[in-house]
This record gives C-alpha cells, structure tokens and sequence, in this order.
C-alpha cells in the first residue's frame, strides 16, 4: 500500500477565516456604548422568538475555609440577549468568608450584609422558573 504525503499547511501563519465574515473595527469597541450599540443591533435583527430564548449567566466568586482556597457563590446575575438585566443579586455565603477577591470579583465585605444580600436558597427559588 502506498502512503500519501499530505500538504503542510500553517494554521498559524493563516487564521480560519468564515466566507462573508464582517470585520469590527477595534476603535468602535473602545467604550462599554459602542459594545452594546453593537450587540443590540445584532440582537433587534433576530425574530423575537429566537431572542428570548437566550440569557447570559455571570457569577462571582468569593473564597471560603483557610486560605480561600474554597469558591462559593458571592453574586449572580443573568441578562437577556440584548443586556438587559433580569437578576442581580449579592448571595449571602453560608461559612465566613476569608478571601473576598476583590480585585476581580467586585465582591466587598458590605456588600454581603443581610438586607443586601440573599441566601442561595432564595436565589434557586427565583431562577428555576
């Protein structure tokens, strides 16, 4: 049997590029406005239907236990298409918190006050509709 030599080919000289695939431009995406002229744009042209079906889910994360080596919910939120917010919410941990990562999270200690925050049972409640 005899073997084919295959063509060499330089995925990373050459990136995949789709047929008709439009090009942003960096420099409208230089503000959170331009960003969400454009999403909603792109949103608006879809039928209804097919718009409402879909969220985004962002969660943070506080730590927990020695070192905060542990993650537990710290915050949830979730968006439409379009970015409109349907839930936001401070989730209450249920240990002490040791590490609020801050720098990343947004997470600070006064936001985790009862009043402000929720438990995480309250916060299943709300999405398992």
């Amino acid at each position: 049997m005899a073997s084919r030599k295959r063509k060499s080919t330089d995925t990373q000289s050459e990136p995949f590029q789709r047929k008709n695939a439009k090009t942003i431009d960096p420099k409208a995406l230089s503000d959170n406005a331009s960003i969400m002229a454009m999403l909603d744009d792109r949103a608006a042209r879809l039928p209804a239907h097919v718009r409402d079906r879909y969220v985004g889910v962002d969660c943070e994360m506080v730590g927990i236990g020695p070192s905060g080596k542990r993650s537990v919910l710290a915050r949830a939120c979730v968006t439409s298409l379009t970015g409109e917010v349907l839930y936001d919410a401070f989730v209450r941990p249920s240990d002490y918190v040791t590490d609020f990562r801050t720098e990343w999270s947004g997470v600070r200690k006064s936001d985790m006050r009862a009043g402000k925050a929720v438990s995480l049972a309250e916060v299943w409640a709300y999405l398992s509709w």
